[in-house]
């Protein structure tokens, strides 16, 4: 029998065990041998040469390029007759240099940051010295920016803070200012001894560092899908959350928000890359600084402060394949900012926000409501109904402005108020909230820094309770070079978040929906008013109880870098996450009055009429433990970089809920929220524990010839304690190439107008441990406890706890594997000022889970196997344009456009499409719906007789009228039926057919940027350009619920012939029958829109003034947030959450923030 070890729900295979040991023992031995040769070996740079007849130029550029050096000189100074012949081994590069200048005349100065100037041996002239400071087009202070003498050898690089220092002789009078991702300068000098320069960040993006798995690139060499968003994209956005500002900035990334109004809500947001090719819900990995998250969605983005990112990169194609199980959806990686400046840096961000009900549902007002309660009914037949009394109050010149009293409409209804009042103006108005931040940075000697404290502080927009999220953020970055060979990292990262609202939110918003307009706040003493079942609104977000949830959530991670030999880089990590969360809930009844202050009942009746008071906890625990070595090489034109290492993960969750109520109905005290105030006899509690872990190993090799042809392979080795045995360890890999064309000497003669054209292609096979389907221990048969019976006496039984099988267990289900191909091209032109990238994808999904169908005496749910195939292909879609129309006015412009399609390739338990809402289904787009085709309204009496004579089998309900909908009887088999139409056999479906599909198609994003001097805006618009969706509300104007004020005046009616809607009515058979599920246009609507999702407009201060007072920068800015946007559904609804009535209103903010860098 072979054996196996364990170790935390892992079971590693006894090759596998060996192959980790055999890791930790080789990291002991190249830490022992390190700590031997690094003061022998690290002194100095060493470089091995070997020169036969070259000429000294090109000998130099070869020590530059072997090395970390680099050379300042001018041609000129050159003997064109010296040749070299030099060959050594290991030799310092001080050695080398002293070689190659013997006696050529010239002599070298290696200067601060390995800069080294090469000048004449001449007889010194008359200097001039020229300072000054060096910033970028943010005021910033630019490090390390090559300062040169034109025309001249003469040169140094500013220091941390951006001031130089130069000898210049006479005869120069310009300066070059030169520094990587930055436009060089020349300055004249000619009367001027000091020199304020600013650097303008060149637009070749190109030229951006990726990060990307394990590792960095730049843009121009990374072969994959890979899209970038900047710390400069997400300032001064006044959002509490990472996810919701990424919306609209990378191609392929889907953001869904969902209730925007409501704080504390933020995790309410889906996130999605490139569609959707799993059943199982997967969701997408999020690494930060180089860890694992232990969340796949926007709670893992949400808890960052956003002024701590340095960049976020998305992987969207086989790139991702070194984080194999888990990448199938993508990969975002977060990099938080570190200590740069030499100087130590004080950044200072403060933030004031309003935020205000933008898009607000409009109810009808109380007259209108009347109006549609009574010819509701009245289209019936019904003449006398519950509102026959306050029909006369609509030709009355009834003033809403003050609170009219009116007999009620139903038994348990003593009276109505009429009046203007809109529940959703009543309960929701402006809040203020505020952001802040203030970091330190810095490098000093041989360590930098980056400690940094954030608040967020949110007032709700309702109005009533007490409602409030406050977020505290601390992070600390340090990093110490012990020596030449080794470094030490520290990552440390506090969240502390406290949210208040009312117990029963939900209920609030519900209340506040189905409230009819009209309704008074108060009695006319100043008590709840409440209208029968409706108790008041207010009353519940006052008395009804508080809901504090408190979260604190630590991040902290030790890395230990080290260099034994030269181009080996070993690092070793580990991260602990810790989040716990601990909320209480009280829940609390009060009393609503009629307005003349009878009482009605006691709110608690709600809920079994006992108040409750609640308290849950609950701790995660994630330990991640990697160890990783890189080595790069180069041999002439061929460049090596090869990457391994391994991983651990162990995760641990628990919960804990208890909750007492009051015996007989009220808690011993309402005032307080702990378990003690409610009845031991009343008492109840429960437990779960969760734990899982993953272990890995992953290989990288990246190549490429001569900066033109790159390649590179990804590798992962996953093994999860949620598999079998026999299924637990799988296999995952990628590969992309890459041509960079423009590199070609063919192409030298379009150097001129073509700056980069790039080709790439990757394939990868990787997986999905499809969390919402794979449980812990699936592959074991489990038993659940479940509900308690009574046994034994009839009067006193015994409350006895049962024992059930929840499902059949599945030891043969594996992993999904998704086979992702991705083609790409890239082109810059017209000096960089144009760019061009697109990419055309296919995922395939060939291992999906589906369920088999068993008999139904089976008595248990089946478990879903691997076996079903499905497939997702589309295309993304990038433009950018810059240019400047003189030194002070730039502008830009970007344009993303993106577009994926989902289908159900092979999928046994769901082969045929049926009436309404496919999720999935075999050969058809996945989410399409399946509907009657709408026939028009029945528009009179002869009208109705031929619709009903053509329909002798029927399918509609027997007391249609005129201005109830029609529909098509396309099988022609005279009646209606919801079976799929089969155009190759009428006879053998019915009349239903494809009539739409629910996915959101074509993303697209516009941001426009200028600037002139000081002066600075950014618009970002965001929109979807198809997007069909039901309008689930009937305009049938039930008396639970207050009508809408877009369906007023726009149903059925005999002088409303061309209305949008059907005949209102109070027959559930007729209001069911006229909203069937169709292409009608007032049940279906394209829900495209285009939002103008940012708009900033800000002003940086001179520098020239903030030098007087110590301060770098400055820069004072307006900032609004979803201040606009176009669609074609009703005024009042929000088009990202079409039709959503029971929902806080969707909010615009108006910010106000100062930027300020010491």
């Amino acid at each position: 029998m072979k054996k196996t070890k364990h170790f935390q729900g892992v079971t590693l295979p006894q090759g596998a065990l060996k192959t980790m040991l055999l890791m930790k023992l080789s990291f002991a031995i190249i830490l022992a041998a390190s700590l031997q040769v690094a003061a022998k070996t690290y002194s100095q740079e060493t470089i091995s040469v070997d020169f036969r007849n070259v000429k000294l130029e090109k000998a130099l550029k070869e020590v530059e390029h072997k090395s970390s050096y680099r050379f300042v000189y001018s041609s000129l100074t050159f003997p064109r007759d010296v040749r070299i012949t030099l060959r050594v081994a290991d030799v310092p590069v001080n050695q080398v240099l002293d070689e190659l200048l013997n006696n050529t005349g010239l002599r070298y100065r290696i200067m601060d940051n390995k800069l080294v100037v090469i000048t004449k041996e001449e007889n010194s002239q008359q200097v001039k010295t020229i300072s000054g400071r060096v910033t970028n087009d943010r005021n910033e202070p630019l490090s390390g920016v090559t300062v040169q003498a034109k025309g001249s050898t003469k040169a140094t690089s500013t220091a941390g803070d951006g001031s130089f220092s130069i000898e210049v002789e006479d005869g120069v009078t310009e300066l070059v200012f030169s520094y990587v991702g930055m436009e060089s300068q020349e300055v004249s000098i000619v009367g001027k001894t000091t020199l304020l320069v600013k650097l303008i960040t060149t637009e070749k993006s190109l030229e951006d560092v990726v990060v990307i798995g394990y590792g960095a690139k730049t843009k121009t060499t990374v072969t994959g899908a890979v899209s970038v968003v900047n710390a400069r994209q997400l300032a001064n956005r006044p959002a509490a959350n990472v996810a919701s500002s990424l919306q609209g900035l990378v191609p392929g990334l889907q953001i869904t928000r969902g209730n925007t109004g409501r704080i504390g809500s933020e995790n309410d947001l889906g996130i999605q890359i490139r569609g959707l090719t799993t059943r199982s819900g997967s969701g997408v990995l999020i690494v930060v600084d180089g860890i694992v998250q232990p969340y796949e969605n926007a709670f893992a983005l949400n808890n960052i402060d956003p002024n701590d990112i340095e960049s976020i990169s998305v992987l969207k194609d086989a790139q991702a394949a070194i984080y194999g199980s888990r990448a199938s959806n993508g990969v975002i990686l977060v990099t938080t900012k570190s200590g740069r400046s030499q100087k130590p840096t004080v950044n200072i961000t403060t933030n004031f926000n309003i935020v205000k009900p933008g898009i607000v549902r409009k109810q009808a007002n109380i007259l209108q409501a009347i109006e549609m309660w009574t010819e509701s009914y009245e289209n019936d037949g019904v003449v006398n109904n519950f509102y026959s009394h306050l029909k006369p109050f609509l030709t009355q010149n009834l003033d809403l402005n003050k609170i009219t009293v009116a007999k009620g409409p139903f038994p348990d209804t003593k009276d109505i108020t009429l009046s203007n009042n809109d529940w959703m103006d009543i309960m929701y108005g402006p809040a203020l909230q505020q952001q802040h931040n203030a970091s330190v940075s810095g490098r000093s000697g041989k360590s930098s820094y980056f400690f940094s404290l954030g608040v967020i502080d949110q007032n709700s927009m309702l109005q009533y309770g007490t409602n409030y999220n406050r977020k505290y953020n601390a992070r600390l970055k340090y990093d110490f070079e012990v020596n030449a060979w080794l470094k030490l990292r520290a990552n440390v990262a506090l969240l502390s978040q406290k949210l208040v609202q009312p117990t029963d939110y939900d209920l609030i918003q519900d209340l506040t929906s189905q409230s009819y307009a009209g309704k008074a706040k108060y009695t006319q003493s100043g008590k709840y008013y409440g209208f029968g079942g409706y108790l008041s609104t207010i009353g519940w977000a006052e008395k009804g109880g508080n809901r504090i949830t408190r979260s604190l959530q630590a991040r902290t991670s030790f890395d230990i870098v080290l260099n034994p030999i030269k181009n080996l880089e070993i690092t070793g990590q580990l991260a602990m996450n810790n989040d716990q969360s601990d909320e209480t809930a009280l829940r609390t009844g009060f009393l609503s009055y009629t307005y003349d202050d009878e009482i009605i009942f006691n709110s608690n009746l709600y809920w079994g009429g006992r108040d409750q008071v609640r308290a849950a906890y609950s701790k995660n625990m994630q330990t991640v433990a990697n160890l990783l070595a890189t080595y790069k090489y180069n041999l002439g034109d061929h460049h090596f970089e090869i990457l391994g290492g391994a991983a651990h993960e162990e995760f641990e969750n628990r919960n804990l809920n208890a909750f007492r109520e009051g015996d007989p109905s009220a808690l011993l005290n309402n005032n307080i929220s702990n378990l003690n105030i409610g009845a031991p006899t009343r008492q109840f509690n429960s437990e779960s524990k969760t734990q899982f872990a993953l272990s890995s190993a992953f290989s990288r090799l990246s190549y490429n010839y001569g900066g033109r042809y790159y390649f590179e392979g990804n590798f992962r080795y996953d093994g999860s304690s949620k598999l079998s045995d026999k299924n637990r360890w799988k296999s995952f890999y990628g590969g992309s190439v890459g041509w960079i064309v423009t590199n070609e000497s063919f192409m030298s003669k379009t150097s001129n107008f073509l700056d980069l054209l790039k080709l790439r292609l990757s394939y990868g096979q990787l997986g999905n441990q499809a969390a919402n389907e794979i449980s812990n221990f699936d592959y074991l048969q489990l038993l659940a406890t479940g509900n308690e019976y009574p046994f034994g006496p009839v009067n006193t039984p015994a409350r006895t706890g049962s024992i059930r099988v929840p499902r059949l267990s599945s030891p043969d289900r594996s992993w999904e594997i998704i086979n992702i191909a991705n083609a790409g091209i890239d082109v810059a032109t017209l000096k960089n000022r144009f760019a061009i990238s697109f990419d055309y994808f296919i995922r395939t999904n060939s291992n999906a889970f589906y369920r088999v169908e068993f008999p139904s005496i089976l008595g248990i749910q089946a478990p879903l196997i691997n076996g079903a195939k499905l497939r997702t292909n589309g295309w993304e879609l990038s433009l950018r344009w810059n240019d400047k129309i003189n030194k002070d006015f730039s502008y830009s412009v970007d344009v993303l456009v993106s577009n994926a399609i989902n289908k159900a390739v092979k999928l046994a338990d769901a082969a045929r499409p049926a009436y309404g809402f496919n999720p999935f289904i075999e050969g058809i787009e996945q989410g399409t719906y399946y509907g009657f085709k709408f026939g028009g309204f029945i528009q009179d009496s002869k009208d109705s007789a031929a619709y009903v004579s053509s329909l002798p089998g029927k399918g509609f309900p027997s007391n249609i009228r005129v201005g109830d909908a029609k529909y098509l009887d396309l099988n022609g088999d005279g009646k209606l039926s919801t079976n799929v139409y089969d155009p190759n056999d009428p006879s053998k479906g019915g009349d239903v057919v494809a009539i739409g599909n629910a996915n959101q198609r074509y993303f697209y994003t516009a941001t426009l940027g200028a600037q002139w001097k000081g002066l600075f805006l950014t618009a970002i618009f965001q929109g979807v350009g198809k997007w069909q969706v039901f309008d689930g509300n009937v305009a049938a104007a039930p008396f639970f619920r207050n009508p809408q004020a877009y369906h007023y005046r726009n149903t059925w009616a005999p002088d409303r012939t061309s209305a949008e809607y059907p005949r209102m009515s109070q027959n559930d058979g007729i209001n069911n029958y006229n909203y069937l599920i169709s292409d009608a246009g007032y049940r279906l609507k394209n829900s495209r829109y285009v939002r103008l999702k940012n708009l900033q407009i800000g002003y940086n201060l001179p520098a020239s003034l903030l030098k007087k007072v110590g301060i770098q920068t400055a820069q004072i800015y307006f900032s609004g947030t979803d201040l606009w946007e176009s669609s074609k559904i009703p005024r009042g609804f929000d088009p990202e959450r079409p039709f959503a009535i029971v929902v806080t209103p969707y909010p615009r903010s108006y910010s106000f923030g100062l930027n300020v860098s010491l």
